[in-house]
């Protein structure tokens, strides 16, 4: 989970994960969404990269793997994200992360909303959101 926006050879990383698979076995696969979403945070963690679905499952699929299932999640928090995202542009890394300890009322909502998401919108969520998620099989 999310570790292929560390590497420079993505399908490299997934053509050495799958050699350790036996066939039909899944692997779960998170990676950050959207390239505009680009930011000192990136940079401060390191990445090289964010995806859409499409590249993800372009990555994927270079690997010699089955795309079970490919889908955005966090997309209830994507707007308010984006925005702090887009205005920290500029930003130098080296002021670190964006991540901060959320308030508990704020955590719980944000849990209420995600866990809504999780039911109602992604398991057809094919539009957007903070990162994409795939099942993919070695065939």
């Amino acid at each position: 989970m999310d570790v292929m926006e560390h590497v420079d050879d993505d399908v490299a990383l997934l053509v050495d994960t799958a050699s350790s698979l036996r066939s039909g076995t899944p692997l779960f696969i998170t990676v950050p969404a959207f390239q505009f979403l680009w930011s000192a945070h990136d940079e401060f963690l390191d990445h090289r990269r964010r995806y859409t679905a499409q590249t993800l499952a372009r990555t994927i699929t270079g690997a010699h793997l089955q795309i079970s299932r490919i889908r955005y999640f966090y997309a209830t928090i994507l707007p308010p994200v984006a925005v702090l995202r887009l205005a920290s542009r500029g930003r130098a890394p080296s002021k670190g992360s964006d991540l901060r300890p959320t308030p508990a009322g704020v955590a719980w909502i944000l849990g209420k909303a995600l866990a809504a998401e999780r039911r109602l919108l992604y398991p057809f969520n094919r539009l957007a959101g903070l990162s994409v998620v795939a099942v993919a099989r070695k065939v």
